[in-house]
């Protein structure tokens, strides 16, 4: 019995030595783009806010809100950035990418709504706009562009979700 527990012990130890580590890496890096994203997509419901209720008191109490999101968002990603620069200089294992938490949304109410909003507002943007580069600033035009066909695919989103 002793003899078989070492052997499956060895057989384990072995497979865990030859888990392709380059996935792992690549993985890492693509959720961190995805938390872009998520990040992007908050500050574009944020924009589309902003114009829709503009000089509302409502606005600074969201913009107080999504500030916080982003930040946190950025922070999470800055500490990404540093644990897979730390793991290239093999400062860092490759466990410590497997069990990053990239959810930088869950302390804060709503967080799958705020995730659901994100992500479409995020995949809006790149289907409208694919070329264009995040740091140009929006026309109002553009804004309510991207609010329409936002709401276009919250509505296929519920209808889908009564189905």
């Amino acid at each position: 019995m002793h003899l078989r527990w070492l052997l499956r012990k060895q057989v384990a130890s072995k497979k865990e030595e030859e888990k392709p580590v380059v996935g792992y890496v690549e993985i890492f890096k693509k959720k961190m783009e995805e938390n872009e994203d998520l990040i992007y997509g908050m500050a574009l419901f944020f924009e589309c806010i902003n114009l829709l209720h503009k000089g509302h008191p409502i606005v600074e109490t969201y913009r107080k809100q999504f500030r916080n999101i982003i930040r946190s968002g950025r922070e999470l990603l800055d500490r990404a950035s540093k644990l897979l620069f730390d793991y290239e200089k093999a400062t860092a294992s490759i466990q410590e990418l497997e069990t990053f938490d990239f959810d930088f949304l869950k302390n804060y109410p709503d967080a799958e709504e705020n995730r659901i909003r994100a992500v479409v507002f995020s995949e809006t943007y790149e289907k409208l706009f694919p070329d264009r580069p995040r740091e140009k600033e929006f026309s109002d035009e553009e804004i309510l562009l991207i609010l329409e066909e936002a709401v276009k695919r919250f509505s296929r989103i519920n209808r889908e979700k009564k189905n």
